[in-house]
């Protein structure tokens, strides 16, 4: 797998960020070339997912919104 940022090799032991699946350096760069509302969009996303996998969803779980959710 490639970083979306610099396409270089995703390699154990690096530093990620996990939400936006690149290097942590290159988040910016990754947010440029996606764009910033793609980006914030796709994160959102992902937070959303994991808080559901949980079993915590909007309007049934009072943490929802504490946790990062956002609908």
């Amino acid at each position: 797998m490639n970083c979306p940022g610099c396409n270089k090799p995703m390699v154990d032991g690096q530093e990620f960020n996990g939400l936006l699946k690149c290097h942590w350096d290159c988040s910016d760069l990754t947010r440029d070339k996606m764009g910033h509302q793609n980006a914030d969009d796709l994160v959102q996303f992902r937070i959303n997912n994991r808080l559901a996998m949980d079993g915590i969803f909007p309007g049934l779980h009072h943490l929802f919104e504490r946790l990062g959710g956002k609908m």
